[in-house]
């Protein structure tokens, strides 16, 4: 990863969080909740994971997978981020994909079909005060099913 694209991630990452700062009045409260269930952002250049964008640490069996094929050491609570999918998205994907992975810590589970479907749903219910675009929000709504109609 180039220093201009490493650069690119954490800008959209910084105004990521001052999207959400500025967001919370319309946010609700169990979307605030969500969002403060992440108590660690950890940026990566790659991960092992093919095409992941990043995924929530949310018990003791993903922090020791995460140790074991990410090599990197983090606690319970904590979102592993790849640093090329934070440089293409724009900030609004970013604080509403907070809450995606908020809904993941909370229950403390895996992403299986059934959970991520809950997770969009409660990320696409986010979408208005982050201002994702047009085609993130079709794919959060596509990623969701029928639960967003």
């Amino acid at each position: 990863m180039s220093q201009q694209q490493s650069a690119a991630a954490m800008g959209n990452l910084q105004r990521a969080i001052a999207a959400i700062n500025e967001a919370q009045d319309q946010l609700s409260e169990t979307q605030v909740t969500e969002i403060k269930a992440v108590k660690a952002i950890y940026v990566k250049a790659a991960l092992s994971l093919p095409g992941a964008a990043g995924f929530s640490v949310t018990n003791r069996t993903i922090q020791r997978w995460t140790s074991e094929h990410e090599h990197i050491n983090v606690k319970i609570g904590t979102v592993v981020m790849a640093a090329g999918s934070l440089a293409r998205v724009s900030p609004g994907h970013i604080a509403s994909a907070l809450v995606h992975e908020g809904v993941h810590m909370i229950h403390k589970e895996v992403g299986t079909p059934a959970n991520e479907r809950r997770a969009y749903f409660e990320q696409y219910k986010s979408l208005p005060p982050f201002h994702v675009t047009r085609g993130e929000g079709a794919f959060i709504k596509a990623q969701c099913g029928e639960n967003c109609y």
